[in-house]
């Protein structure tokens, strides 16, 4: 099987790495095959929040409580729903069935990759703001009607802005990777993986605190570290911060390189 799909692959198409037409084909095969799955999920997403606001809306008589409610359920429901769709990416190469026609797509293995990435984390991420902005605008205006509240999107400062697309680049470069290295079942598998991990750090972290800070009567204003006072806590958790993000960020691009590699070595 494997000596006929390489005989195809060398057949059917030229070792070129990017083709703009044929990344374009590669997409709208990708929306072809998932247009009814995310439908769906879009569908049952937005429909029980609309309704659960709408409950609290006209049983509460508190327009506020339910656009609020609607703003952090929706955005925890599209995240969740992201990281399957993310899990799923590349599910073809999951059945044995579907793998056969993925492997011989007249496609670089480039191409695949990026068209898989684009598919889960800009398309997805675009359309899941557009769904958030009209949902919330929709109740705002039912409260409008019912209480004279002033219609509105949602509005959100640019530094908030740049937080929620960074904790979402994170997220899916870890499911993406998850959805390329598992071949069933991956978006449990890569959840198990990130609670195995998340203990083994909190067990780390609670070890080298006991030994770096065993004083526990710290002040407001300074820690200590081995029974030596270090002040400017504020300065100092803000350097730690911006080393964290950095860390984070760096682990995803870690992710993503890994992921196209092994996607590479699951076609070769």
């Amino acid at each position: 099987m494997r000596k006929l799909i390489t005989r195809l692959k060398t057949r059917n198409m030229k070792t070129e790495f990017f083709n703009l037409k044929r990344m374009q084909s590669l997409f709208r095969r990708q929306w072809a095959l998932s247009a009814k799955s995310w439908r769906i999920a879009m569908i049952a997403s937005v429909g029980i929040n609309l309704a659960i606001s709408m409950l609290i809306l006209f049983a509460g008589s508190n327009p506020e409580a339910a656009l609020q409610s609607l703003k952090t359920s929706l955005f925890i429901t599209f995240l969740i729903t992201g990281m399957v769709f993310t899990s799923l990416a590349f599910k073809e190469l999951q059945e044995p069935t579907t793998s056969v026609s993925f492997l011989t797509l007249p496609a670089s293995n480039f191409e695949k990759y990026l068209t898989g990435w684009l598919f889960t984390f800009p398309s997805y991420s675009i359309v899941s703001y557009i769904l958030y902005q009209m949902s919330y605008l929709f109740i705002s205006l039912l409260a409008f009607a019912a209480y004279g509240t002033s219609p509105a999107l949602v509005s959100i400062p640019w530094n908030e802005l740049g937080i929620i697309f960074m904790v979402l680049f994170i997220v899916h470069s870890v499911f993406f990777l998850g959805g390329v290295w598992f071949k069933k079942m991956a978006f449990f598998k890569t959840l198990l993986v990130l609670f195995v991990i998340s203990m083994v750090h909190n067990f780390w972290v609670f070890i080298w605190a006991r030994l770096l800070m065993p004083i526990s009567d710290l002040s407001e204003k300074e820690f200590v570290i081995s029974g030596v006072p270090i002040s400017n806590a504020d300065e100092l958790s803000h350097t730690a911060i911006w080393v964290l993000k950095s860390f984070l960020i760096l682990i995803s691009i870690m992710c993503l390189i890994t992921a196209y590699f092994k996607l590479k070595e699951r076609e070769g």
